[in-house]
């Protein structure tokens, strides 16, 4: 059983007495105002058989109180082995001191330039940029300039000290920490690679820039280019800020499904216990998107993740509340519908996933007005092309490697983020999308390239183009093509 001592009738600390009921004394977990402080407040010389244990855990100018508010305090206890724990012990405690007016703090990363070229992406790093954008002009109406402090970590920064490395996310964390308030509101935002390690009872790692491959069986890589859910929570366990928000745009890293219209497991048992866990600990809202690899999760009309559109779209006014206020809780379940309609055709793969403190009410993290909705740009759709098909017409053979050239610079565009004519899909057959195919002829010293345009199993054009280079008949043959579907 667990015994309380109000921390005013014990100097500023809250006096906790466990009585043994025949399963021993486990860790001793407390929370303030939802958040949990500490993993167990029994200290180091731990004592499982004891009959009594008296704790004083100090709650006067800790962080996580609210000066000038009622706060809320919880414990719980496990037993011996940590299977069986205690209801929750709660007191009230108003604190002395001013309320502050609240603030907006933001870690925004986003990784597309991997150290292995094989974890590549094309719009991580832009989806946090973007999303930093949106949010820091939501937030400047909401809470005041002088009240945002957004980060932005991406690889396209010019400066290492920007890159989302492990080392740089961590320092951030450490940094906004020093000056938040448990009445701000901290918001994560993280895009990129996310995997799964250490089977059904494992957990869920965000990739950094730092990282060669998705493989982490090595402790040692692990430990340097990976962050656990686990981890995470500790992380956010520095921050006093009591409103905290997690946006997780992460693809998993395995390997490369071929095709695109397969049934896929959107997310794994480990994953959504680390959730569960990120939420119940942190007093979180978690919004983690859930698309099944790197095709999916850069098969996009828009050029750009799905979730990230969706929450974009959210907040540029198609999720507001009051028409003005972008509330957390209406933009996460905004976009977590909206994505699967988005990605309807690759067999809906995206899945995002929401979860909420129990609880824990909803809150603004920004206010939109008419030049704010103008100013959040949204990409307009783009066509997908598939893989090209093109032979000689005697031999059969694509001696001028046609198709491979057509491919590699459909890719090139697509290497430009956001800023390409088109969205290439490494694959045979999609939904809705075009490919070239065709037949070639040497005449004389050229070649003469018959073409068609497919939009899926229909031949919707047809042209020719001529020339004795390969890679200048390739880039005629886009140019044309695309003229056709302006």
């Amino acid at each position: 059983t667990i015994d309380l001592t109000h921390p005013s009738e014990n100097k500023g600390k809250l006096g906790i007495k466990l009585t043994n009921r025949g399963g021993g004394i486990g860790k001793v977990v407390v929370w303030i105002n939802g958040k949990e402080v500490e993993t167990d407040v029994r200290g180091k010389k731990i004592k499982t058989n004891v009959e009594e244990l008296e704790i004083n855990y100090t709650i006067q100018d800790h962080p996580y109180i609210k000066p000038g508010e009622l706060n809320i305090i919880e414990v719980k206890a496990y037993n011996k082995e940590e299977y069986l724990v205690s209801q929750g012990k709660k007191i009230y405690f108003l604190a002395d001191g001013i309320k502050k007016e609240p603030g907006l703090y933001a870690l925004v990363a986003g990784s597309s330039n991997y150290s292995g070229d094989a974890l590549d992406l094309n719009y991580a790093a832009k989806d946090a940029e973007d999303f930093a954008n949106a949010l820091g002009l939501v937030g400047n109406k909401f809470f005041g300039e002088d009240k945002v402090d957004i980060r932005l970590l991406t690889t396209e920064q010019e400066e290492f000290i920007n890159w989302p490395t492990k080392e740089n996310i961590e320092r951030n964390f450490k940094e906004i920490s020093t000056t938040a308030s448990p009445f701000d509101v901290f918001v994560v935002y993280l895009s990129g690679h996310g995997t799964s390690y250490g089977g059904s009872e494992g957990d869920f790692y965000y990739l950094t820039s730092d990282a060669a491959s998705g493989t982490l069986t090595d402790p040692v890589v692990r430990e340097q280019v990976a962050i656990s859910s686990e981890e995470f929570i500790e992380y956010f366990k520095w921050v006093p800020a009591l409103k905290q928000v997690m946006i997780l745009d992460a693809c998993h890293s395995g390997q490369l499904a071929e095709d695109l219209l397969a049934k896929r497991e959107s997310r794994s048992s480990a994953e959504i216990r680390a959730l569960e866990r990120m939420k119940d600990r942190t007093g979180m809202y978690v919004l983690a998107g859930s698309a099944a690899d790197a095709v999916s999760y850069e098969t996009s009309i828009y050029g750009q993740g799905l979730l990230t559109y969706s929450l974009l779209l959210g907040m540029k006014g198609a999720s507001l509340r009051e028409n003005k206020f972008v509330d957390v809780m209406q933009l996460f379940q905004f976009a977590a519908d909206k994505v699967p309609e988005l990605a309807k055709d690759i067999g809906g793969i995206q899945k995002p996933e929401v979860r909420v403190p129990y609880g824990g009410q909803s809150f603004d993290i920004g206010m939109v007005n008419e030049e704010i909705q103008n100013k959040i740009k949204l990409p307009s759709p783009k066509p997908l092309f598939l893989r090209s098909s093109f032979s000689d017409e005697n031999s059969f053979d694509d001696h001028l490697r046609l198709s491979e050239l057509l491919d590699e610079l459909f890719a090139d565009q697509q290497a430009n983020g956001g800023r390409s004519q088109v969205i290439f899909i490494d694959a045979a057959r999609f939904t809705g999308a075009y490919s070239l195919k065709g037949r070639y002829v040497k005449q004389g010293y050229d070649y003469l390239v018959q073409v068609r345009l497919f939009k899926g199993d229909d031949a919707i054009n047809k042209f020719e183009v001529e020339g004795s280079d390969s890679s200048e008949i390739a880039k005629k043959i886009i140019e044309k093509a695309l003229r056709e579907i302006e």
